[in-house]
């Protein structure tokens, strides 16, 4: 197995790790307040949301971010190529 070393992260690319982040996080926690509101009001009054409007908003915010971290990482792993094995020839016995 060959490894190959990448470059540490363009500070570049470090500053729009950090925002993806810092965006998925902040979504998140939009979410929760959201849900934690919307559960102490459900006692009083009943409404009917979209949780998936709130979720398809946040969930790509996080999928940024990963696939940030995925194209900056610091080795990879690769098999070598397949080389298949001679074994001599065996000879016939004569009997």
């Amino acid at each position: 197995m060959a490894v190959e070393l990448m470059n540490f992260p363009k500070i570049e690319d470090q500053k729009a790790i950090q925002e993806a982040a810092s965006q998925g996080l902040q979504s998140m926690e939009h979410l929760i307040r959201f849900l934690s509101h919307q559960q102490q009001q459900s006692n009083n009054q009943l409404a009917h949301i979209n949780y998936t409007d709130i979720t398809d908003h946040t969930v790509p915010k996080f999928k940024n971010g990963i696939s940030l971290l995925n194209r900056t990482g610091h080795a990879r792993f690769r098999r070598n190529p397949f080389q298949p094995v001679h074994f001599p020839t065996s000879h016939p016995l004569s009997l």
